[in-house]
């Protein structure tokens, strides 16, 4: 018999209609609408591919705030771009909704200053953005100060951008387990 599953909730079989529609096409993320028997898969953390296994943007971003100020342990390549898109798109939204102010600080040059719910954002992403950038680069065998790097001018950022980039350790390193 054919039933419907969203997200690990069963529904019984109905009519066609414009809602089943949607929730049958609502897969976008972590969410994963299937038409198949029982025993099928939901949801799941991970995809398998020819490179590895990468995070689902859902449970990156999960992880990026379960992970608050967590400094140990390593992080996915996957984990850690999902993070940085997640934070930049948000960034992005929040200052077309509340733009900041351009003030004339002295010097006349204008100068724009953010809005505070812009401000509180980056505040509030601080501190796990620090912890998953120390966690990639424990997946890649360095110590989270090599981030310090980027502080020499082009090159340094070069660097750290290569190895945010580089394939993580396949085995166990000096920093744990690789993130399962």
């Amino acid at each position: 018999p054919e039933s419907r599953f969203w997200t690990g909730v069963q529904f019984p079989p109905s009519p066609p209609s414009h809602a089943n529609k949607a929730r049958r096409n609502a897969g976008f993320f972590a969410f994963h609408c299937d038409t198949s028997s029982v025993g099928s898969h939901l949801s799941r953390r991970f995809r398998e591919t020819d490179k590895g296994v990468i995070m689902s943007f859902a449970n990156a971003i999960q992880s990026f705030f379960k992970n608050y100020a967590n400094f140990k342990g390593r992080a996915r390549r996957s984990e850690f771009w999902f993070a940085f898109l997640f934070v930049g798109l948000v960034g992005a939204v929040i200052s077309f909704v509340f733009p900041g102010q351009v003030m004339d600080l002295g010097g006349g040059v204008p100068t724009v200053v953010p809005s505070m719910v812009s401000s509180l954002w980056s505040l509030a992403v601080l501190i796990p953005g620090l912890a998953v950038v120390w966690r990639r680069l424990h997946d890649v065998n360095l110590s989270g100060g090599y981030y310090f790097m980027a502080l020499i001018p082009i090159v340094g950022a070069i660097l750290v951008l290569i190895k945010f980039c580089t394939e993580g350790t396949p085995g166990p390193n000096r920093f744990g387990d690789p993130v399962k």
